[in-house]
């Protein structure tokens, strides 16, 4: 049997012929792929936006009326919502505060767990309560060698927790976290 020129022309103009849904389905695939990978990689870095550094003036702390003068150098980072961090200039010590509206007992008990775990502390030293020389009233106690737990204020209560690096002591920081403590207005 003889093809027709007619029927081998047509046949030979025929292309195979593929789903365009199926191009459609995978080119889908990996731009959605591309945006989730760019979005992994873009957040640590759109955190990093959020640190900047003091120049002396007064940060306000976590959205509330409490603000806390931070010495020029120190670095303040805004990347938790509700918290204020505040760090050294060497880097070596964290202070992280925000605000409360329980008893400074209560807040101090709460800040003071989660340090424990973190610098594996045996336990929560003793509890001392003071005036700090700006007036505000402050608790607070040492959580094992790198970590102080406190509370400043009686009505708004600023809780903060500071951290020094692993191979510090909070002894050599001491001057430096009286200085933050000072500096709070709750």
């Amino acid at each position: 049997m003889t093809d027709s020129p007619l029927t081998s022309r047509r046949s030979s103009q025929r292309r195979p012929t593929r789903p365009r849904w199926r191009w459609r389905i995978a080119l889908s695939a990996v731009a959605v792929a591309a945006v989730v990978a760019a979005g992994t990689l873009a957040a640590p870095a759109l955190a990093g936006l959020q640190i900047r550094v003091a120049d002396g003036s007064a940060v306000e702390i976590g959205g509330s009326t409490s603000a806390v003068l931070v010495p020029e150098g120190w670095f303040i980072d805004r990347s938790r919502a509700g918290f204020l961090t505040v760090t050294t200039p060497d880097r070596s010590l964290a202070v992280e505060m925000s605000a409360a509206e329980d008893s400074p007992l209560s807040v101090l008990e709460r800040v003071s767990a989660p340090l424990e775990s973190r610098t594996d502390a045996a336990q929560v030293g003793r509890i001392r309560e003071e005036v700090l020389a700006s007036g505000v009233d402050i608790v607070h106690a040492d959580v094992g060698p790198r970590a102080v737990a406190a509370a400043l204020g009686e009505g708004p209560v600023v809780a903060v927790s500071a951290v020094v690096a692993d191979d510090r002591t909070m002894a050599a920081y001491r001057r430096s976290m009286a200085e933050i403590l000072e500096a709070v207005r709750p």
